[in-house]
């Protein structure tokens, strides 16, 4: 059947496209006007609206900032505690810390290359005493490293005094050693030891060492770092660290692994470093 006699034979079809198109095209025009006329009729009251119709509307005023309180970066150093904004001072580790300033040190140690470099650079600063609340349950989220340092410390000296052992007091140098091994480990994401060669630069003298790790994305607080450590038993090292007699001064350090693939787990990994230190032959239970 060729064109002309199917077009003979289904002229409806024909028809019914033809209508098709012009009701497309009137809907299409009709459209466009209706638009036209809407978008007139809105700029034309829109013209007509001073400032005295607008609602809620209040003079502006320019604010002055103040660019003489310039920072003195001269005088911070990678462990140069701050001050916490009033804002976010809400903690469960210190409520009393609402209503007051505090310190908050920085997680981390950037661009830290040998532990003679930190200790030039770094400035001791005396830590305030640690209060009674130390061993509530803390906001992991937010549980700054200060606040994780000062609760191992009251859980150490809390550990101690159970078995009449002097209590321990927490050191800014120790916290640095402490601190830069806990991110080597964390860098090369190996748990292991320190060496005791190097643990002798410490004043000439051993440092005690423990370190422990856990497969979390969350950091633990100081409490259960310490339970950690004494779960190891009487006769370990661990607790032969804790409990040593001779240790008055202490320092500890977090830090977080960054996997390199998806076969490995996120760890945190703590670390604390006594002095001095000798090695005990057991614990007295």
């Amino acid at each position: 059947m060729d064109i002309q006699s199917f077009s003979a034979t289904y002229w409806y079809i024909w028809l019914l496209v033809v209508l098709v198109i012009l009701i497309l095209i009137l809907l299409n025009g009709g459209g466009i006007l209706l638009y036209r006329k809407n978008r007139q009729k809105f700029i034309k009251e829109a013209n007509q609206v001073n400032d005295n119709n607008i609602p809620m509307r209040a003079p502006s005023t320019i604010s002055t900032i103040n660019m003489n309180n310039k920072p003195n970066y001269r005088k911070m150093s990678i462990l140069s505690a701050v001050t916490r904004n009033s804002s976010v001072t809400n903690s469960k580790v210190y409520p009393e810390l609402n209503t007051r300033k505090s310190r908050r040190m920085i997680n981390s140690l950037p661009n830290i290359t040998t532990i003679n470099k930190v200790l030039r650079t770094s400035q001791v600063k005396p830590l305030s005493p640690v209060s009674d609340d130390m061993n509530e349950k803390a906001d992991e989220m937010d549980l700054s490293l200060e606040e994780f340092q000062r609760q191992a410390l009251a859980e150490h000296n809390f550990m101690r005094a159970m078995y009449n052992k002097p209590a321990l007091k927490l050191t800014e140098s120790l916290n640095i050693y402490a601190q830069y091994w806990a991110e080597q480990c964390a860098r090369t994401n190996i748990i292991k030891q320190s060496r005791p060669e190097w643990r002798l630069q410490c004043n000439g003298q051993s440092l005690g060492e423990n370190i422990i790790s856990i497969k979390s994305l969350q950091p633990f607080d100081g409490s259960y770092f310490t339970s950690l450590l004494m779960a190891k038993g009487n006769q370990s090292k661990e607790v032969d660290c804790i409990l040593n007699e001779v240790s008055t001064e202490v320092g500890f350090g977090r830090a977080q692994t960054q996997p390199n693939d998806d076969t490995q787990q996120v760890q945190w990994i703590g670390v604390a470093h006594y002095y001095p230190y000798r090695q005990l032959t057991a614990v007295q239970s």
